[in-house]
């Protein structure tokens, strides 16, 4: 079923929605009465107090489109002319937005833990196009026996030599791939990690671990959202404390990068339809302008300027009575 609210509404109704979230006094405002009492009609309650706009320097922004810490405009400046719709639209309207869009472009996030992203080549990822054979599946199996345990001794650059070798031997087996992604993440390789993790969700896209250590390293690199997604997904395919531990230890800085981003498509949104009313708003000036052109043409067409048709140079005149007067002559003669 489709939603009765267009995409824009609903980015804006978001909006308002997270800012009461983290300020609910603001339904104490007269104008949101209404909406207090929806909520109060199904058991809900609104903490009582009154409403204190976020300060400014906290970056306190109004959900209305408007700034906590904005100062009145000086006479003239960007004056706002209503279009046919009733919509205001700003003479300055594009360079307020810019700078809205420049103010807020970096989100602040804790960066503790991020680290410079490793640039060594590619690791080998073995023949995917090779038909293996059982002895090799026996002998690459021993081999990842090996890697565990120099992996468990910490041993981390031979468990990767190891699982290298496995990978060799049976290049299908995705947990090789995974398992060699978790050794590179001890050596703070998260970007060898996240190719090892790449190719094991390739054979297997339901591999937890694969997404659990690939989640890992993105949160190293400092890509949080993409961190996020990837250890939601391990704790829905396999559950276990520490991936929800490092779920936990990301949401926060995801989250900010989520609701900057809305805020943003928000704005872009708000844009467009600013600048569609500009044009038409052009549009119906150039077509006004052009009917009142042609209606001053059409009423000159239907007679001569100044009067002209209603006179007659006098040769003219004279010329039309000796005309009159050779004709009344003739009929007399006649």
């Amino acid at each position: 079923m489709a939603s009765p609210m267009e995409k824009d509404d609903l980015v804006n109704l978001k909006s308002f929605i997270e800012f009461v979230d983290s300020n609910p006094t603001v339904l104490n405002v007269p104008q949101l009465k209404f909406v207090k009492d929806f909520i109060e009609k199904f058991g809900g309650q609104v903490p009582a107090g009154d409403f204190k706009m976020p300060d400014a320097a906290a970056g306190g922004k109004c959900p209305f489109g408007g700034d906590a810490g904005a100062k009145s405009k000086p006479a003239g400046a960007g004056v706002s002319t209503p279009d046919s719709e009733g919509v205001s639209i700003d003479s300055d309207a594009s360079e307020n937005d810019e700078s809205a869009t420049e103010s807020e472009s970096d989100v602040e996030l804790d960066m503790e833990g991020v680290i410079q992203p490793d640039l060594d080549p590619a690791q080998p990822m073995g023949d995917s196009a090779k038909e293996v054979t059982e002895e090799e599946i026996e002998q690459a199996g021993d081999v990842r026996g090996e890697a565990a345990k120099a992996y468990g001794e910490q041993k981390f650059e031979d468990a990767i030599g190891l699982y290298t070798k496995a990978i060799e031997l049976n290049p299908g087996n995705a947990f090789y791939y995974a398992k060699r992604g978790q050794a590179f993440l001890k050596l703070k390789k998260p970007n060898a990690c996240i190719r090892d993790c790449d190719k094991a969700l390739e054979l297997n896209c339901d591999s937890a671990a694969a997404h659990k250590f690939r989640g890992r390293a993105h949160r190293l690199l400092g890509q949080f959202e993409e961190a996020a997604k990837d250890l939601r997904q391990a704790c829905k395919l396999d559950f276990d404390e520490e991936t929800d531990e490092w779920l936990r230890e990301v949401t926060p800085n995801a989250k900010k990068i989520e609701q900057h981003r809305v805020k943003q498509e928000r704005k872009q949104a708000e844009r467009k339809v600013k600048d569609r009313l500009r044009a038409q708003n052009k549009a119906r000036k150039e077509q006004d302008k052009q009917k009142a052109s042609a209606g001053s043409t059409g009423g000159a067409a239907g007679g001569f300027p100044d009067g002209a048709a209603g006179k007659e140079e006098p040769e003219e005149a004279a010329s039309r009575g000796d005309d009159s007067t050779g004709r009344a002559s003739r009929a007399v003669l006649k």
